[in-house]
């Protein structure tokens, strides 16, 4: 029995340990929907796993508890870097990725310098694709995957001014941006917080911003955002003096 191994079944002695005592020393009880083995077996499964790039461990006979199982047993996930051919975005921090179909779309962020970007970029190439053809009697199978590749994308319209700590999520036709900073100018010791709404339209490929019926939330940063039917859950973020708790719907008028 390998190290890993024991130092994972010693956590699974630590925490059922911790769990006793939590119970003894509570009126309270623990309650789930699921059990903590309650999904079936399956007699394919150690095959589904190993084909899907994971690794099976077992100790004496049994899965190894864990909070990173995915299945009955716990599954090995590790790292590739992804190797992209022609020009790389610059490196940044504070943006924000969105997939769009086949395309993952960066926008802004801080640069490793310290200035803020208003760039938007497409990454290609993340989703393998196979294609089924008749031929006959026969059904031929394709691999059309693009190479991973970087391109620049200069869109008209109201385009966002630069900015990080920013949201972009998609919904229907319709990417959102909300807040995030940029710099407040050479005369301006403070960066600019925004809580502007702005639209990429995927159909005609243009910014546009969106008009809002009442008074917006208070400028911030580093939120979240989440779609939710066909509304838009804002909560947190920063607005250079504050932090946020507050929650706010963005809901279609009329």
């Amino acid at each position: 029995m390998d190290l890993l191994l024991v130092s994972r079944l010693q956590a699974e002695r630590d925490l059922r340990a911790s769990l006793e005592v939590g119970l003894s020393m509570s009126s309270g009880q623990f309650s789930s929907s699921r059990g903590m083995d309650s999904k079936p077996n399956r007699d394919d499964e150690y095959a589904r796993i190993e084909v899907a790039g994971g690794k099976v461990i077992q100790g004496n006979g049994h899965r190894v508890f864990g909070v990173l199982a995915m299945s009955r047993s716990i599954v090995l996930l590790e790292w590739i870097e992804l190797s992209v051919f022609g020009t790389l975005p610059h490196p940044r921090c504070g943006h924000s990725a969105t997939m769009v179909e086949k395309r993952l779309l960066v926008y802004g962020g801080r640069g490793g310098g310290g200035p803020i970007m208003g760039d938007l970029w497409a990454l290609k190439g993340l989703i393998e694709e196979v294609r089924l053809f008749t031929c006959s009697f026969y059904m031929l199978w394709r691999e059309e995957n693009e190479a991973p590749g970087w391109t620049p994308l200069k869109l008209p319209g109201q385009a966002p001014s630069p900015r990080c700590g920013h949201t972009v999520v998609s919904g229907g036709h319709y990417l959102l941006m909300f807040g995030g900073h940029g710099i407040g100018g050479w005369l301006s010791r403070y960066d600019i917080y925004y809580n502007d709404c702005i639209i990429l339209d995927r159909v005609s490929a243009q910014w546009t911003r969106l008009p809002i019926g009442n008074e917006p939330p208070p400028t911030r940063a580093y939120h979240s955002m989440t779609v939710i039917g066909s509304r838009y859950l804002l909560t947190g973020g920063f607005d250079g003096k504050s932090t946020y708790g507050d929650p706010w719907w963005l809901v279609p008028k009329g």
